[in-house]
């Protein structure tokens, strides 16, 4: 059904990796908490936040309204910082969403249970914070600005029905609200936003409401349109994410059967493609656009008995066909943002109430980035003896130093070895083989430019 290119092709037939990609930075979080949403700014800073969690004595997670933290790093998620900015000290309500504009810019968006909607601003990397016009008097999902002058706030309906979208183009000082003709009118009285939950390229932007409806806008939140979604949508609406050519990506997770559907949206022709890997099973925790390279990342929980063990896979061409990159023994990752193919981040989720989150995990997959952009190396990798005994000797000259992964696998895909190299600038190795059983075998190189793979034989 889904047409793989050759390399996608190759790299299936070859490679089922193991590798770990994430670091694990201790974010000390002021307060215990669940990581949230998280914003990469450039290749050094990045802004988050956490709620506090508690057990309802019921079994489900409670996000306490009065204790949450805001936290930034600037030097490439190796340390981070807590924000002064204290919300259970304004009163009562909750942080929706943060977004960094530069190290130093960001804004807060926040709902005072008493006072209402509330956007904060800092222009000091988050030591001092100042209200502002939050743009909507109704409860505030989130705001996204282009630069420092430019920006969109994102709002539930008002009482005529109609959800209440502003612009402002003095960084929030004043805000000029869309018509309603412009707007989105409810579906259901009942109906709301959903916050922090939005994604954008270039002038377009999505978002989406708690019926699962999903809004876009191609001009910067000028005019809105509804993006009815496909007819074989099933389960909740996780969240939504858009690559570099604007196309949209819709996860759902269905409970009762422990799986999940991806689906997505071309810009373009407005059509619904299921994007679904092969391997389906498990709850979604996260999912992220690599820029620059056609490539998804998607975090997912395959057992909720274990919860030590999340996977992350890749989506090559735009999900047209998936590989596992990394198997997260310990790394509980959850929602990601990337700046590059080269930076980005994960949340990390809890294991329990009595076990919040300690760390943001730091991308650290720059070796198999040449898997993403699909890429073959122009160098000539020589293996030998082959056939092969004891020992095979790899050699490949290379004019830059980088890092390398070096993979064997048997001929169904299956991972056997895994050895890391560091600042090389070639491959001068000799890998002891003696243990494996006789037949043929593979081995994968990659680097952050590309990838080689060829074939052995032990006697």
């Amino acid at each position: 059904m889904k047409i793989l290119s050759f390399f996608a092709l190759l790299i299936m037939s070859f490679l089922q990796l193991q590798g770990q990609i994430w670091d694990s930075k201790n974010i000390d979080f002021a307060l215990p908490s669940q990581g949230w949403r998280i914003r990469a700014v450039n290749e050094n800073v990045a802004w988050t936040f956490g709620f506090t969690i508690e057990d309802d004595s019921f079994g489900s997670w409670l996000f306490t309204d009065s204790e949450h933290t805001c936290q930034r790093t600037a030097d490439g998620g190796n340390t981070w910082e807590e924000s002064s900015f204290k919300p259970f000290e304004q009163g009562a309500g909750y942080i929706c969403d943060v977004e960094g504009v530069s190290d130093q810019l960001a804004f807060l968006s926040y709902f005072n249970y008493n006072e209402g909607p509330i956007l904060y601003k800092t222009t000091d990397g988050g030591t001092s914070w100042t209200p502002v016009n939050p743009g909507v008097d109704v409860f505030l999902n989130w705001v996204q600005f282009y630069d420092a002058n430019n920006g969109i706030a994102f709002g539930d309906p008002g009482a005529d029905g109609f959800f209440e979208i502003a612009y402002t183009s003095d960084g929030g000082v004043t805000w000029t609200q869309i018509d309603n003709n412009q707007s989105i009118e409810v579906s259901e009285a009942d109906e709301y936003g959903v916050y922090g939950d939005y994604a954008t390229s270039g002038d377009y932007i999505y978002t989406r409401s708690d019926y699962d409806r999903i809004f876009y806008s191609s001009n910067r939140g000028k005019t809105w349109q509804v993006a009815e979604p496909p007819s074989s949508a099933a389960g909740g609406l996780w969240g939504l994410v858009s690559n570099d050519q604007a196309d949209l990506f819709a996860v759902y997770n269905i409970d009762a059967s422990n799986e999940f559907i991806v689906f997505k949206r071309n810009a373009t022709s407005g059509e619904w493609t299921d994007i679904t890997p092969s391997n389906s099973s498990g709850y979604v925790t996260g999912m992220a656009s690599i820029p620059d390279t056609r490539t998804l990342l998607l975090n997912k929980h395959d057992d909720f008995a274990d919860d030590q063990t999340f996977i992350t896979l890749a989506g090559f061409e735009g999900g047209s066909s998936w590989l596992e990159v990394s198997k997260n023994q310990g790394y509980r990752s959850g929602f990601m943002g990337f700046y590059s193919a080269e930076v980005g981040y994960a949340c990390e989720i809890p294991a329990s109430f009595d076990n919040p989150t300690d760390n943001v995990f730091v991308y650290n997959g720059t070796p198999i980035t040449g898997l993403y952009n699909q890429q073959a190396l122009d160098q000539n990798l020589a293996l030998f003896p082959n056939p092969a005994v004891d020992h095979l000797n790899l050699e490949m000259e290379a004019d830059d130093v980088c890092d390398y992964y070096i993979y064997v696998y048997d001929i169904s895909g299956k991972l056997l070895e895994k050895k890391e190299i560091f600042q090389s600038s070639g491959i001068h190795e000799c890998l002891s083989i003696g243990h494996l059983t006789k037949g043929e075998y593979t081995v994968t190189i990659s680097n952050s430019v590309g990838f080689l793979s060829q074939k052995f034989v032990k006697k």
